[in-house]
């Protein structure tokens, strides 16, 4: 099995397989598209076809490995060199969402619905998860449709806590929640780990959050004395709608504090590849060297297939609002 790829011509698929050096599969949690980058044979010396690809005329892969499709989208660039091998890279949907720009403004309207709305008025085929909430207002002139949704996820992570991500598969968009797409991978040392790094950070840490009015009243605050009392007092501010309850403006100011009170920590590791596991999606790992043995979120990663290998390179931020994602078989027993 390993690698299929096949080049759609004016609709017609040609099986590039054999001529397949090694595919690139990556992406973000943060950026649309997922990319995908193919090195093949580019000569007919040894009794193959050249590939042939144009990208001019909207040429489209598919690739799918051990038989099943990890990605569909249409080249964007190639590059040939004097190895007698070309470069092509390709984007999958979330390039239409990259590529579209307009002035967004939506008011009292939900992340689900700023997707839908904007997929809609692009034509873009797609299906979503209920973020259930409301943003009071969203206003973004001149920008790309990918930065207005991540604009509105956002918005939706501050004011609720709940993460959301889109991805594409098989030419659709999906808008799916992240707790709903935790995978059971256990990444362990001395196992399925090939080499890792960490780095932790408390440089963007505060400790108290205030929120202002238009007229500059702070309309709600926190703070957390136990930090405090360990670095010292770093304030927040952000003004926000007063049109809100004073009960929904404490519950944001909360919220923020939750997040922006969290040290930083990222880890990169390279482990045997699996294929489920893209930006966005969260794992599990056990790495004693460490002392980790919790639940990590995928920031970006990098897929390699080369013949029959898969390794994948992952960017990791921690985690602690997946309800039930650090439970493992061995912690229940």
């Amino acid at each position: 099995m390993g690698i299929t790829l096949l080049v759609y011509k004016d609709n017609t698929a040609y099986d590039m397989s054999n001529l397949v050096q090694k595919i690139t599969w990556s992406g973000a949690k943060s950026a649309m598209p997922r990319t995908l980058e193919v090195t093949m044979l580019d000569s007919d010396s040894h009794g193959h076809e050249r590939p042939g690809i144009d990208i001019t005329q909207g040429h489209m892969p598919l690739f799918r490995w051990n038989d099943k499709e990890l990605f569909r989208g249409i080249f964007v660039s190639a590059s040939q060199s004097a190895s007698r091998t070309s470069t092509y890279k390709a984007y999958d949907a979330g390039m239409y969402l990259a590529k579209n720009m307009s002035t967004f403004s939506y008011k009292k309207k939900t992340a689900s619905q700023v997707f839908d709305a904007i997929c809609n008025e692009f034509e873009i085929d797609h299906t979503m998860v209920d973020t259930k909430y409301v943003i009071p207002d969203l206003t973004m002139p001149n920008t790309t449709a990918a930065d207005a949704i991540w604009s509105a996820l956002a918005k939706t992570y501050r004011g609720s806590g709940g993460r959301f991500y889109v991805l594409a598969q098989k030419g659709k968009l999906h808008l799916i929640s992240r707790a709903d797409n935790v995978q059971r991978l256990v990444v362990e040392e001395g196992s399925n780990t090939l080499d890792f790094t960490r780095e932790t950070s408390i440089e963007n840490v505060y400790t108290r959050v205030k929120l202002y009015s238009d007229a500059n009243d702070v309309v709600a605050s926190a703070a957390d004395s136990k930090i405090e009392a360990k670095i010292g007092v770093m304030q927040y501010t952000e003004q926000v709608d007063t049109k809100d309850k004073k009960a929904s403006l404490g519950s944001k100011a909360n919220n923020l504090l939750r997040i922006k009170s969290q040290s930083e920590e990222t880890l990169e590791i390279e482990v045997i590849g699996d294929d489920t596991v893209i930006s966005g999606t969260a794992l599990y790992l056990n790495l004693p060297y460490l002392g980790i043995k919790k639940t990590y979120f995928v920031d970006e990663d990098e897929h390699e297939f080369k013949g029959e290998m898969h390794t994948m390179r992952l960017k990791l931020n921690a985690v602690n609002d997946v309800q039930g994602a650090d439970e493992t078989d061995d912690d229940e027993e």
